[in-house]
C-alpha cells in the first residue's frame, strides 16, 4: 500500500513535469513530427524498438504513450547516486549492466512487457552518424520469448538535437517520429530457440526500422 502510493506521488509530482517539460522543448523549441500514431496498440503490453542515436531519445519517445508511463533499460552507472537513482527509476528507467548478455535483465523485460510498454534500442548503443547499425542478438532473444506486440519505430533528427559528441542539445530542429505496425515474428517463433534464430529476429527488426527511416 505505502509503496502504490509512492509511485503515485513519483508519478504525479516527478513524471508529469518530465512530460510537460519534454513537451515545451521538442514542440515549441523544436519541430517534431509523429506519423503513425494510430499502430500503437491502446491497451496491454508491448515492446517498443528504437533506434538509438541521442541520449535524450527516451525523453522523445517515452511521452509519446502518455498517460501511460513507459519502462526502458539505461546503464547501471546512473543509478550508483541514490538521489539519481529515484529520479530515473521515476522516469521508468531500470538499471542494466552494458556489455553483458544477461539472462536475468532479458526475463525481466519480457515479464514487464506483459502488461507495460518497454522501449529498446536494439542497436544496444548509439549511433553516431544517425543511421541504423547491427542489432543485438539478446534482443532478439526478448522477442522471441515475449507474447507482447512488437512496434517498431524511427526516429530522424535527434542526431542534429544532440548527438553523441556533444553535452548540451541545439533547438529549432526537424524531429521526425515513424511509428510502424505491429511486426509478426510468428515464423521464427516456430524456429528453435538458437543463436542463429535469434539473430535473424533481430536482422529483420532492423530491416524495418530502416524501412521507416527512408520513407
Amino acid at each position: 500500500m505505502i509503496k502504490k502510493k509512492l509511485n503515485i506521488i513519483v508519478y504525479l509530482f516527478w513524471y508529469v513535469p518530465c512530460v510537460f517539460l519534454c513537451f515545451i522543448i521538442f514542440r515549441i523549441f523544436n519541430k517534431t513530427k509523429i506519423k503513425g500514431k494510430e499502430n500503437i496498440p491502446e491497451e496491454s503490453g508491448m515492446l517498443i524498438m528504437v533506434n538509438h542515436v541521442s541520449a535524450l531519445d527516451s525523453f522523445l519517445i517515452g511521452p509519446i504513450f502518455f498517460p501511460r508511463m513507459a519502462f526502458f533499460p539505461a546503464k547501471a552507472e546512473l543509478f550508483k547516486n541514490p538521489l539519481l537513482s529515484v529520479m530515473y527509476r521515476g522516469w521508468g528507467a531500470f538499471p542494466v549492466h552494458r556489455g553483458r548478455y544477461n539472462v536475468a535483465i532479458m526475463n525481466k523485460i519480457v515479464e514487464l512487457s506483459q502488461d507495460n510498454i518497454v522501449i529498446i534500442h536494439p542497436e544496444g548503443t548509439r549511433s553516431k552518424n544517425g543511421e541504423i547499425g547491427q542489432g543485438t542478438r539478446g534482443v532478439g532473444k526478448i522477442i522471441y520469448e515475449s507474447t507482447s506486440p512488437v512496434i517498431p519505430i524511427c526516429t530522424s533528427g535527434m542526431e542534429k538535437f544532440l548527438p553523441v559528441s556533444k553535452l548540451f542539445p541545439s533547438f529549432f530542429k526537424l524531429i521526425n517520429v515513424n511509428i510502424g505496425g505491429k511486426m509478426d515474428f510468428s515464423y521464427y517463433k516456430n524456429l528453435e530457440p538458437t543463436k542463429e534464430t535469434y539473430k535473424m529476429i533481430v536482422d529483420v527488426l532492423i530491416e524495418e526500422l530502416k524501412k521507416l527511416k527512408i520513407r
